[in-house]
């Protein structure tokens, strides 16, 4: 557009409509050919960019909320579909009475539907949800957690596999080495990490105050260095060494715009970057710094609000599949011991006429409740960090929670199970004896 007006002699409003001719995305070619319209009307450039950007605003708020409020009503589906799928493992796990080796088939046939049913729930979620990254992906800022968010989807990947192989191929099922040691593999060391991430949005809440008062201040010094000399004597929080270190770089003589990276770098914050960029962009092509102080604060304040508003999602999110998920590790940890007592009754009537049960084998049964509690968690997990989008090291820390925890419940409950039932069980060895 520069070229075209300065030094091919075309107007400003030419000059946008040209190039909104080939301009990507469609509305940044809309766009420029409103700016073209208004300037061929007499309107100023400042004025037109500034109602454009109170439009912008405004709608990326309210398809923010319309966004917000289909992750809600996906939260009640997933809720009710967890519920239904595990009702339906139950009924055809009963069934199997009736039905015998079929069973198995149909078992094996529902845990692969239901993985199919969780992933493309969770692809439509992943369309409907909008990134909210916190940290920036750099290593300045922490070495840990620019590590484990960069492997963990393999890890993510290798866990689940050797997970189920154990739950398929370790002979007697083992909740301990299937769900709940895989389940803190992934929890213990993202834990740790998350925290980090975490305190990144700490630092996020001082941003819109800092770039104000640097602006402010900017505007009258003219000079960065002097600017930081003076905004630094104000408190925001953790991001103050980061600003102390800017200006120590700065008055050793550091080039500015390789100390405001650096700045941006350590703070981890992917938020910071981005409005330091257009910040660093902004003093070197001559804007306003006033303005840009105000544009750059209205929009961090909105992005804060909207993810205070995800926030609140996320946290109903949480409070209804961390609980369902639960509930159902403790039902299939009872029915898996109720089928076993039920197994036990097979075993003891097969040599009495006119009373056989042709039932799956109960190690059979565990299988395919422990690959159950697999899928969900791993659903689930994932489930939560889409609806988050702060970074992928939520996903690993959620689903190794709930396959710990998941695992627990249902050890405790089969546990209990078992020892309720031993008296019934051992009356049961007595029951041939009588017969006779």
């Amino acid at each position: 557009m520069l070229t075209l007006n300065r030094e091919w002699g075309y107007k400003l409003a030419d000059s946008f409509s040209v190039i909104s001719k080939s301009a990507h995305p469609r509305w940044l070619s809309e766009l420029l050919k409103r700016v073209s319209q208004a300037i061929n009307i007499g309107i100023r450039l400042s004025s037109i960019i500034r109602g454009e950007f109170s439009k912008a605003r405004e709608i990326i708020i309210m398809d923010f909320e319309r966004r917000m409020d289909r992750l809600k009503t996906l939260g009640d589906a997933f809720s009710a579909m967890l519920s239904s799928l595990s009702f339906l493992l139950i009924a055809i796990t009963l069934l199997s009475f009736l039905m015998g080796g079929e069973a198995k088939f149909i078992l094996t046939l529902l845990i692969y539907v239901i993985a199919g049913i969780y992933g493309a729930f969770i692809a439509y979620s992943l369309k409907v949800s909008v990134h909210d990254r916190l940290f920036n992906g750099l290593p300045n800022g922490s070495l840990i957690v620019y590590l484990i968010e960069k492997y963990s989807p393999p890890l993510l990947v290798v866990v689940s596999l050797s997970a189920g192989l154990t739950i398929l191929f370790s002979g007697e099922p083992n909740v301990l080495l299937s769900l709940i040691l895989p389940g803190a593999a992934l929890a213990v060391p993202t834990f740790i990490a998350r925290r980090v991430v975490s305190s990144i949005s700490i630092i996020d809440k001082y941003a819109p105050f800092l770039m104000k008062d640097l602006c402010e201040t900017l505007s009258l010094t003219n000079v960065i260095e002097r600017s930081l000399e003076v905004v630094r004597v104000n408190d925001y929080g953790p991001l103050s060494r980061h600003i102390s270190r800017l200006h120590l770089r700065l008055k050793s003589g550091i080039d500015q715009e390789v100390a405001w990276r650096a700045f941006m770098a350590e703070s981890g914050s992917q938020l910071l970057r981005e409005v330091g960029e257009v910040f660093i962009e902004g003093v070197k092509r001559g804007a306003p710094i006033k303005e840009l102080g105000r544009l750059l604060y209205d929009h961090l304040s909105d992005r804060l609000a909207m993810r205070r508003r995800r926030q609140q999602v996320a946290g109903y999110i949480k409070g209804l599949v961390i609980p369902i998920t639960l509930s159902v590790s403790g039902i299939l940890g009872l029915m898996d011991t109720l089928f076993m007592t039920l197994g036990l009754i097979s075993e003891l009537t097969r040599g009495i006429e006119g009373m056989i049960f042709t039932f799956v084998d109960v190690g059979d049964l565990k299988i395919y409740s422990l690959l159950f509690l697999l899928v969900v968690s791993i659903g689930g997990g994932l489930f939560v960090h889409v609806v988050e989008r702060r970074s992928f090291i939520d996903a690993i820390f959620y689903t190794g929670l709930l396959l710990s925890v998941s695992g627990t419940v249902y050890l405790v409950v089969a546990n209990l199970a078992v020892n309720l039932l031993s008296g019934f069980t051992q009356h049961l060895f007595n029951i041939p004896g009588q017969l006779r």
